[in-house]
């Protein structure tokens, strides 16, 4: 483990997640978080550029071209891909088409900060996790905790003293506990002096460079049709934004538990959530088996899967998965997040709307049932 928390893997042993690729990802995590990659400047932080070294070490070893520089080194991450040389990392782990620096966003992608996240206990995910426990601390009890993380995932932009297009008493309180987590808005997100976000997801974007006010060529959650009309905000000065790693390690996932209990609440399923664990919640199937539930927004699905297996490991078999329809929209998604459980271990895999019907046996069931 290196000073900046990145693990460290010895010349030669690569085992599954523990590559240079991965520390990469960590790396380009961590440097983005310091300095910005849209406009890092000298000096760099020791540990990355040792990792940097290493990086050209394997290029010369497979008699390639390395990068010339760190600058160099982030541009190369923006153009190659996963399953590409030097690297090629399987398909097994990341999808071989991903990128850890998006091209056009010019910070970690969202597949960065996942592989970053996975099996590390830190970094993106990881400090998401240590921030909400933070907000915990400071809360008197599980229903002011519970207001905190709703707001959280609810405001992930602030202008001025009220949330963004949203008509609430001001609770100073519940801000003192929060007001650290926002941070101002960074100048790359500054084009023409306005603060793009998404209309679909209400996250950051951005302009496109030829000035054309009426799309976004990139937005945070990569996932948004660019072809829509960003929401402008004039004075990005004014503006606050919640920490990138809870953007997309909270507000996302968050978005997707909400509507998960939305869909149990409209169906009559009752659920209880777990207040040692936020964002977990238990319910019972119509079998009488315990289910857990949990929620996610995550690209990459074997990382999804790991992530799962983790925080399920006690009866992966009883969980209950729920994610975004875009994710399963995605060709081989649920394949690949089903490829590391044995079959009979094997969690559901659900978007918000197929919820109802996971937890209740389909029609001919019932009526065998009811004989």
């Amino acid at each position: 483990m290196n000073t900046l928390g990145i693990p460290v893997t010895p010349p030669g042993d690569e085992p599954g997640l523990s590559g240079l690729y991965a520390e990469l990802a960590g790396a380009l995590t961590v440097l983005d978080d310091q300095q910005c990659l849209a406009s890092f400047s000298l000096p760099y932080p020791p540990a990355v550029q040792l990792l940097y070294d290493r990086v050209v070490l394997r290029c010369i070893e497979q008699q390639r071209t390395p990068p010339a520089s760190l600058p160099d080194l982030v541009q190369w991450s923006r153009e190659s891909r996963a399953g590409e040389e030097p690297f090629a990392v399987p398909a097994s782990t990341i999808s071989p088409d991903a990128r850890l620096v998006h091209p056009l966003g010019r910070v970690p992608t969202r597949a960065c900060l996942e592989l970053a996240s996975a099996d590390r206990g830190g970094l993106a995910a990881g400090e998401a996790h240590a921030l909400l426990g933070m907000v915990k601390e400071r809360c008197v009890s599980e229903s002011s905790f519970r207001k905190c993380r709703d707001f959280l995932i609810s405001t992930p932009v602030l202008s001025g003293r009220e949330p963004l297009s949203r008509k609430r008493r001001w609770d100073d309180r519940l801000w003192r506990r929060v007001a650290d987590l926002y941070v101002p808005v960074p100048e790359f997100l500054r084009r023409y002096d306005v603060l793009a976000l998404c209309a679909t997801c209400e996250l950051p974007a951005l302009l496109p460079r030829d000035g054309d006010f009426e799309r976004m060529e990139w937005c945070e959650s990569e996932t948004c049709r660019t072809d829509r009309p960003p929401l402008l905000l004039r004075d990005p000065g004014e503006v606050m934004l919640l920490r990138r790693c809870l953007r997309v390690f909270l507000v996302l996932p968050g978005r997707v538990e909400r509507s998960a209990r939305q869909a149990l609440h409209a169906a009559g399923i009752p659920v209880r959530s777990r207040p040692d664990r936020p964002g977990t919640y238990e319910l019972v199937d119509s079998d009488g088996t315990d289910r857990v539930l949990r929620s996610y927004d995550r690209l990459q699905p074997a990382l999804l899967a790991r992530t799962v297996r983790e925080e399920c490991s006690d009866a992966p078999e009883c969980a209950v998965v729920v994610v975004p329809q875009q994710c399963l929209a995605q060709p081989d998604f649920e394949a690949a997040f089903a490829a590391p459980f044995p079959g009979p271990s094997r969690p559901a895999l659900v978007t918000p709307n197929g919820l109802a019907a996971e937890m209740r046996p389909p029609p001919h069931e019932q009526k065998e049932n009811n004989a």
